[in-house]
């Protein structure tokens, strides 16, 4: 896999991290750097372990499944994807204000609400693992190159936040949905030829 691809692949997963940090620094008024920085460092954290796991289930597994590895690749990105499309939607249907407010349950300086956040926001990265399995491409490449771009995004996504507050109306988890389903047709049709 080439690394334009990874790349995008990085940032795609990073969007709902980054989302997230933008959400909390534009809710906490006067939000402290180490906080930026921790919240950076969580989410690098969470999407470079969750792909390794799911490259590791899905190494296990090769064998059985390279006949129609592409399809599992597809079916894994345009789910994935779909389900961000699907939240992003209803999340933008539900947002009538753009006040900014913080609830415990988003409050990124309790520790306990930093792993939940992590961890949401790090689940589709399993599944991205298991295509990265399933297509014979090599892990450390991918790892580090998801690492660094959400640590920078995250971290950038903090500033952005904290001084633009709730001016941004983006809407993150439909871009980053869109582009996953467009790299898992580009792997079908690949897989095809």
């Amino acid at each position: 896999m080439d690394f334009p691809v990874i790349f995008a692949i990085a940032v795609s997963l990073s969007l709902d991290a980054f989302a997230v940090t933008i959400a909390n620094s534009c809710a906490i008024c006067g939000l402290q750097l180490k906080y930026g920085i921790r919240m950076s460092l969580f989410f690098a954290i969470f999407q470079v372990v969750m792909p390794a796991i799911g490259w590791v289930a899905g190494v296990t597994f090769c064998r059985y499944i390279q006949a129609f590895d592409h399809w599992i690749a597809f079916v894994l990105l345009a789910v994935t994807g779909g389900r961000m499309i699907i939240e992003g939607i209803r999340a933008r249907q539900q947002t009538t204000t753009t006040e900014c407010f913080v609830t415990p349950k988003t409050d990124c300086r309790r520790l306990s609400t930093l792993l939940v956040l992590s961890l949401a926001t790090s689940l589709d990265a399993m599944a991205i693992g298991i295509s990265f399995a399933v297509l014979g491409v090599p892990i450390l490449e991918p790892l580090l190159v998801i690492g660094v771009v959400t640590f920078i995004i995250c971290f950038s996504g903090f500033f952005l936040g904290k001084f633009l507050r709730n001016s941004i109306q983006l809407p993150f988890e439909i871009i980053s949905g869109i582009v996953l389903v467009l790299i898992g047709c580009k792997i079908l049709i690949d897989g095809l030829k």
